[in-house]
Protein backbone atom coordinates (compact mmCIF):
# COMPACT_ATOMS: atom_id res chain seq x y z
CA UNK A 1 0.00 0.00 0.00
CA UNK A 2 1.41 3.36 -1.03
CA UNK A 3 1.05 6.18 1.53
CA UNK A 4 1.12 9.68 0.03
CA UNK A 5 3.12 12.49 1.66
CA UNK A 6 -0.01 14.41 2.79
CA UNK A 7 -1.30 11.25 4.52
CA UNK A 8 2.02 10.92 6.40
CA UNK A 9 1.79 14.55 7.48
CA UNK A 10 -1.81 14.06 8.61
CA UNK A 11 -0.80 11.05 10.71
CA UNK A 12 2.05 13.04 12.26
CA UNK A 13 -0.26 15.94 13.11
CA UNK A 14 -2.83 13.54 14.55
CA UNK A 15 -0.17 11.95 16.75
CA UNK A 16 1.03 15.37 17.93
CA UNK A 17 -2.54 16.45 18.67
CA UNK A 18 -3.13 13.29 20.72
CA UNK A 19 0.07 13.86 22.70
CA UNK A 20 -0.84 17.51 23.29
CA UNK A 21 -4.35 16.60 24.49
CA UNK A 22 -2.94 13.97 26.83
CA UNK A 23 -0.43 16.47 28.21
CA UNK A 24 -3.05 19.19 28.75
CA UNK A 25 -5.47 16.75 30.39
CA UNK A 26 -2.74 15.58 32.76
CA UNK A 27 -1.84 19.18 33.56
CA UNK A 28 -5.49 19.92 34.38
CA UNK A 29 -5.65 16.97 36.77
CA UNK A 30 -2.69 18.32 38.71
CA UNK A 31 -4.48 21.62 39.26
CA UNK A 32 -7.14 19.92 41.37
CA UNK A 33 -4.53 18.57 43.80
CA UNK A 34 -5.00 21.63 46.06
CA UNK A 35 -8.64 20.67 46.69
CA UNK A 36 -9.34 19.48 50.22
CA UNK A 37 -11.77 16.56 50.54
CA UNK A 38 -14.25 18.13 52.95
CA UNK A 39 -17.55 16.93 54.37
CA UNK A 40 -20.04 18.38 56.79
CA UNK A 41 -23.56 18.20 58.14
CA UNK A 42 -26.42 20.67 58.03
CA UNK A 43 -29.43 20.69 60.33
CA UNK A 44 -32.38 23.07 60.51
CA UNK A 45 -34.19 23.40 63.83
CA UNK A 46 -32.33 20.25 64.93
CA UNK A 47 -33.49 18.15 61.94
CA UNK A 48 -31.22 16.99 59.07
CA UNK A 49 -31.87 19.28 56.08
CA UNK A 50 -32.31 16.62 53.39
CA UNK A 51 -31.73 18.18 49.96
CA UNK A 52 -30.36 21.51 51.25
CA UNK A 53 -28.05 23.16 48.72
CA UNK A 54 -24.95 24.92 50.02
CA UNK A 55 -22.88 27.32 47.90
CA UNK A 56 -19.39 28.26 49.13
CA UNK A 57 -18.55 31.74 47.78
CA UNK A 58 -14.84 32.71 48.10
CA UNK A 59 -14.47 35.60 50.57
CA UNK A 60 -11.24 37.31 49.55
CA UNK A 61 -8.20 35.45 48.22
CA UNK A 62 -7.54 34.53 44.61
CA UNK A 63 -10.14 31.81 44.00
CA UNK A 64 -13.22 32.74 42.01
CA UNK A 65 -14.82 29.28 41.79
CA UNK A 66 -17.98 28.74 43.79
CA UNK A 67 -18.00 25.31 45.44
CA UNK A 68 -21.17 23.46 46.37
CA UNK A 69 -22.69 20.61 48.32
CA UNK A 70 -26.10 18.99 48.63
CA UNK A 71 -27.30 17.36 51.83
CA UNK A 72 -28.20 13.67 51.84
CA UNK A 73 -31.06 12.20 53.89
CA UNK A 74 -29.03 12.45 57.11
CA UNK A 75 -27.94 16.05 56.44
CA UNK A 76 -24.36 15.15 55.51
CA UNK A 77 -22.76 16.63 52.40
CA UNK A 78 -19.46 16.62 50.56
CA UNK A 79 -18.10 19.70 48.82
CA UNK A 80 -17.27 19.82 45.10
CA UNK A 81 -15.62 22.49 42.97
CA UNK A 82 -16.01 22.57 39.19
CA UNK A 83 -17.35 18.97 39.29
CA UNK A 84 -14.22 17.80 41.15
CA UNK A 85 -14.44 16.55 44.75
CA UNK A 86 -13.06 19.04 47.25
CA UNK A 87 -12.62 22.75 47.90
CA UNK A 88 -9.54 25.01 47.94
CA UNK A 89 -8.44 26.22 51.38
CA UNK A 90 -9.64 29.73 52.19
CA UNK A 91 -12.40 31.86 53.63
CA UNK A 92 -15.95 31.42 52.42
CA UNK A 93 -19.40 32.86 52.69
CA UNK A 94 -21.87 29.97 52.55
CA UNK A 95 -25.39 30.53 51.26
CA UNK A 96 -28.07 27.89 51.75
CA UNK A 97 -31.41 27.06 50.19
CA UNK A 98 -33.56 24.13 51.26
CA UNK A 99 -35.99 23.12 48.51
CA UNK A 100 -39.08 21.39 49.88
CA UNK A 101 -38.22 17.67 49.50
CA UNK A 102 -41.92 16.79 49.22
CA UNK A 103 -42.16 18.73 45.94
CA UNK A 104 -41.92 16.38 42.96
CA UNK A 105 -41.70 17.78 39.45
CA UNK A 106 -43.97 16.22 36.84
CA UNK A 107 -42.46 13.96 34.19
CA UNK A 108 -43.60 16.48 31.57
CA UNK A 109 -41.72 19.34 33.26
CA UNK A 110 -38.61 17.17 33.61
CA UNK A 111 -38.70 16.27 29.90
CA UNK A 112 -39.14 19.91 28.92
CA UNK A 113 -36.32 21.01 31.24
CA UNK A 114 -38.75 23.09 33.27
CA UNK A 115 -38.58 21.16 36.54
CA UNK A 116 -38.45 23.69 39.36
CA UNK A 117 -37.26 22.92 42.87
CA UNK A 118 -39.76 23.11 45.68
CA UNK A 119 -40.31 26.20 47.81
CA UNK A 120 -37.27 27.23 49.88
CA UNK A 121 -38.16 26.04 53.39
CA UNK A 122 -35.75 28.67 54.75
CA UNK A 123 -37.75 31.42 52.97
CA UNK A 124 -34.60 32.95 51.47
CA UNK A 125 -33.18 33.63 54.91
CA UNK A 126 -29.68 32.34 54.04
CA UNK A 127 -29.58 33.12 50.30
CA UNK A 128 -27.88 36.51 50.29
CA UNK A 129 -24.20 36.84 51.04
CA UNK A 130 -24.86 39.36 53.83
CA UNK A 131 -26.96 36.71 55.63
CA UNK A 132 -24.66 33.80 54.76
CA UNK A 133 -22.47 31.78 57.09
CA UNK A 134 -18.80 32.75 57.34
CA UNK A 135 -16.51 29.76 57.22
CA UNK A 136 -12.76 29.25 57.06
CA UNK A 137 -11.29 26.08 55.57
CA UNK A 138 -7.62 25.61 56.47
CA UNK A 139 -5.08 23.19 54.99
CA UNK A 140 -5.72 19.71 56.36
CA UNK A 141 -9.43 20.30 57.02
CA UNK A 142 -11.55 17.21 56.35
CA UNK A 143 -14.69 17.99 58.35
CA UNK A 144 -16.65 21.21 58.68
CA UNK A 145 -18.30 21.86 62.04
CA UNK A 146 -22.05 21.14 61.83
CA UNK A 147 -24.02 23.99 60.28
CA UNK A 148 -27.07 24.60 62.46
CA UNK A 149 -29.74 26.88 61.03
CA UNK A 150 -33.14 28.06 62.25
CA UNK A 151 -36.30 28.70 60.28
CA UNK A 152 -37.24 31.60 62.59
Amino acid sequence: MDIKPHQKALRSYSSLALIACTFLTTMGCGASSNLLQVQGKIVVDGTPAKGAVLLFHPDGGTSTSVSSGQAKDDGTFTVVTDTKPGIPPGNYLVTVTWPDPSHVASDRDKLLGMAEPGKDLLNGRYVTKDRGIKLSIAEGTTTIAPIELKTK
